[in-house]
């Protein structure tokens, strides 16, 4: 099972710092929102048979796109009109 918490800082709109939460407080966290999810199947402290054995967390605070406001005016400008790239072996030709 593979989950991504996003947005994962108070920066882009989280209610918490994932990135600086420890592994245990993830794994926690994920149990209990599978338990919330499934409540049928899952419960936090085992007692329905779903036991975590093994977990590992990796953390890429700049992997996720997060709308953050005032971020536009840093923003690479686009070509006013970017026209169409068609591509074939050998030949490139653009349309404006």
């Amino acid at each position: 099972l593979e989950l991504v918490f996003a947005p994962c800082d108070e920066v882009a709109g989280s209610d918490r710092n994932w990135i600086k939460a420890s592994d245990a407080e993830i794994v926690e966290a994920t149990l209990q929102e599978l338990s919330r999810l499934f409540p049928n199947e899952i419960a936090v402290d085992g007692s329905k048979g779903f036991v975590v054995t093994k977990s590992a967390i990796v953390k890429t605070p700049r992997s996720v796109y997060a709308a953050v406001p005032g971020r536009n005016k840093v923003r690479v400008a686009r070509f006013p009109n970017p026209g169409t790239l068609f591509t074939a072996p050998g030949r490139v030709h653009y349309v404006l």
